[in-house]
């Protein structure tokens, strides 16, 4: 009868256990864009990292980049990325006529990866916005 409390014991403690529940939780990292006041016309890079701040690896997932007003201009499927760790960087070349364009990076598009949700941010947290405004040619 004196072993049961410390078996009790144990149980309780291995059911505490956070890593049991961990999952991934994927964010854009590190945005950047090569030229920031391009020209029309002018090829510009729109760079950046996939961050997986759960504790458990993120499996395949697709990405996608969307333009206000065109909808998808580029969807990929990544292979995964590791727990607490930024994937290399993604490079995307933009090339748009004059105008303001708002772009969405979008991770884990399909909903494929089941994310972390303790503070109910889970998949709210896939996705950012850039705006690029490409002057008029002769302007810049």
């Amino acid at each position: 009868m004196r072993w049961l409390p410390l078996v009790l014991v144990l149980l309780v403690a291995a059911g505490c256990d956070d890593d049991l529940n961990s999952k991934p939780d994927l964010v854009v990292q590190e945005v950047a864009v090569s030229n920031p006041t391009p020209v029309a016309s002018q090829t510009v890079t729109l760079t950046f990292g996939i961050t997986n701040q759960g504790d458990i690896d993120a499996g395949a997932f697709t990405w996608r980049l969307d333009r206000s007003g065109s909808g998808t201009i580029r969807e990929e499927r990544y292979g995964g990325v590791w727990s607490n760790h930024t994937s290399d960087p993604i490079v995307v070349s933009l090339n748009e006529a004059a105008g303001t364009y708002t772009y969405t990076i979008v991770l884990d598009a399909l909903n494929e990866v089941d994310e972390d949700d303790d503070d109910h941010i889970g998949e709210a947290n896939n996705m950012t916005t850039v705006t690029i405004t490409f002057s008029p040619a002769g302007s810049g």
